[in-house]
């Protein structure tokens, strides 16, 4: 049985949408980024193309996806080169597989969907590099993880706005 995917309606019109919206999150990713280093929280669109792409994508390409987007984000920063690789290849891989459990597109489920995800990658990074403390990992990573479900949700109302 296949399962309903973000892509599936309108056609080609539909995942044209879809895959530039996905390519403007990760081009925006890395343009905005050098203004929200500085802050507490702030939206991570590179988590939200790679789980959203790695709900229409085959868990080896979204693993690799997760493992591209991670060297490019590593890349940026030289001091834990590696570490968000790794993070970003299990984050593509486990967004992948969650498509057999749960089922559907809908606004809040997405919004569900990008809030643990950004928290169990920071969380993962946390874990593998340290440096976060109990204010970071129970307060701003949810923080971030919000912000960021909110944006992810937001361009999934985009996509599927002209029904």
């Amino acid at each position: 049985m296949r399962t309903a995917r973000l892509t599936d309606r309108g056609g080609g019109r539909a995942r044209a949408v879809f895959v530039a919206l996905l390519v403007a999150s990760l081009a925006l990713h890395f343009a905005v980024r050098p203004l929200w280093v500085s802050w507490p929280i702030a939206p991570d669109l590179l988590i939200v193309g790679l789980l959203l792409a790695a709900r229409s994508l085959p868990a080896g390409y979204a693993a690799g996806l997760g493992f591209a987007l991670g060297l490019l984000e590593d890349s940026v920063s030289v001091t834990r080169f590696g570490a968000v690789a790794l993070v970003l290849t299990l984050a593509g891989y486990v967004g992948s597989r969650s498509r057999d459990f749960f089922l559907g597109d809908e606004p809040l489920f997405v919004a569900a969907y990008l809030f643990a995800g950004k928290w169990a990658a920071d969380l993962a990074l946390s874990a593998l590099i340290g440096g976060m403390s109990w204010m970071g990992s129970l307060v701003l990573s949810p923080a971030s993880g919000v912000l960021t479900a909110v944006t992810g949700a937001g361009l999934v109302a985009l996509v599927r706005w002209p029904r």
